[in-house]
């Protein structure tokens, strides 16, 4: 049987809960259409076609998009966080810039992804 969001988000009782809440309550406050599911077998925060997924690892909160330029910025702002092209590592013994982190986060799911334009017909 398929674990829902709830279960999924619920699925740890130490300190990584309390980045995951944090984010949550963030994301649930200044987004009030988003919608929760589960993708991937991820927590996931939809907007649109615009989405957030959450998952934890031992150090902490992994949050995945496919915004790698928004992400591409965020990296460049904070080179001493882990990042991949579309994800962001928040380690729990590293200081983590919630306010960039919570900017980010909006302009993932509330700015349109740039459509790439068609190759010219020759």
């Amino acid at each position: 049987m398929e674990k829902t969001f709830t279960e999924l988000f619920e699925s740890v009782a130490d300190e990584r809960k309390n980045l995951a809440d944090k984010i949550h309550a963030y994301l649930t406050k200044e987004i009030p259409d988003l919608a929760t599911q589960i993708s991937w077998g991820m927590p996931t925060y939809k907007l649109g076609k615009q989405w957030i997924s959450m998952n934890y690892n031992k150090l902490g909160v992994v949050l995945y998009s496919c915004r790698t330029d928004l992400v591409g910025r965020f990296k460049a702002q904070h080179p001493e966080l882990k990042t991949g092209k579309g994800c962001i590592h928040l380690n729990l013994k590293k200081p983590i810039p919630y306010n960039d982190l919570f900017s980010l986060l909006k302009d993932i799911l509330s700015t349109p992804h740039p459509e790439t334009p068609e190759k010219e017909k020759k």
